[in-house]
């Protein structure tokens, strides 16, 4: 993380599976300030010929340097990734970007953004399928 946060608890982290069923945090495996790793329990067993099962992590965390990146280690079949934000806040549009993790070459994606919007904020997400191991995506605001 960019930000400190001396405790894990700080993130307000929530996990859900496919069916909206909340996921334990089984362990926490590191809690240093600028790092969280844990472990999550699902309901049901994840096997690789599985299809149809996801899950959805959400937690808070300011981002100074204004980028979220996500680097899949592993095949993706689907990715979705939301941005939310105070309409007043002075953001700029958020766009997504396509990082080499070879070179880092960075280019803009042509993964196109759904908009949507309540009283007060605004919501950007993208939704990607078929990743491949060594894909990187970044958010920049």
């Amino acid at each position: 993380m960019d930000v400190n946060k001396d405790n894990i608890n700080e993130l307000n982290i929530q996990v859900f599976d496919e069916k909206s069923r909340e996921c334990k945090i089984t362990s926490i495996n590191v809690d240093k300030p600028d790092c969280k790793e844990f472990t999550t329990e699902f309901s049901e067993p994840i096997t690789k010929s599985d299809t149809g099962k996801s899950y959805t992590l959400v937690y808070e965390v300011e981002e100074p340097e204004r980028y979220f990146e996500n680097a899949f280690l592993i095949d993706c079949q689907k990715f979705k990734m939301a941005f939310k934000y105070p309409k007043e806040s002075g953001i700029k549009r958020p766009e997504l970007i396509e990082i080499s993790q070879e070179s880092d070459e960075k280019t803009k994606s042509k993964v196109e953004p759904k908009m949507e919007q309540d009283e007060s904020h605004e919501i950007i997400s993208w939704e990607i399928t078929d990743i491949i191991k060594g894909k990187t995506f970044r958010i920049e605001w």
